[in-house]
């Protein structure tokens, strides 16, 4: 099951007002949140496979080494919430060794690519609930209250 929600979108506005502030400071900058729409994800996502881009691999790879052993430790039913959720690709090795997941909620910025990964694992592992939520995670945030433990901030 897949829970569709109003994902929190970035306004105009809120961009408007990183823009003017990041270019009036002496050291100019915009923040790098405003990359992630459709086309930053797929440039991103591009990067992590050149051959000179190891960081991905290499979590990849200490993923797909020590499932079991992570799968172990969490046990049956649990939960798996992850910040930065991007493609998913090290979380679907982890679901694939979990034993019967209870609920999985990725969480991003950029919204477009939350929506891919997150019909991706729901079709592979449809007794799976997936709850995205598009959120800036370097900054507080609640999350919905359909979930049985929103009353905590994460």
């Amino acid at each position: 099951m897949t829970l569709e929600l109003g994902f929190q979108t970035r306004s105009d506005e809120a961009f408007r007002a990183a823009v003017v502030s990041g270019l009036s400071r002496k050291q100019k900058s915009i923040p790098c949140c405003w990359l992630y729409d459709a086309r930053g994800s797929d440039l991103f996502n591009a990067i992590t496979r050149i051959e000179d881009y190891y960081p991905t691999r290499t979590e990849t790879e200490i993923v797909s080494q020590n499932a079991r052993d992570m799968a172990n430790f969490c046990g049956e039913g649990a939960v798996l919430l992850e910040y930065g959720a991007g493609s998913g690709i090290k979380t679907e090795i982890l679901i694939d060794a979990l034993r019967a997941p209870r609920l999985y909620l990725p969480i991003d910025i950029a919204a477009d690519e939350l929506a891919q990964t997150t019909s991706r694992i729901a079709k592979r592992f449809p007794r799976l609930d997936v709850f995205p939520i598009v959120a800036d995670f370097t900054r507080d945030f609640d999350l919905p209250p359909a979930l049985p433990f929103s009353d905590r901030r994460w």
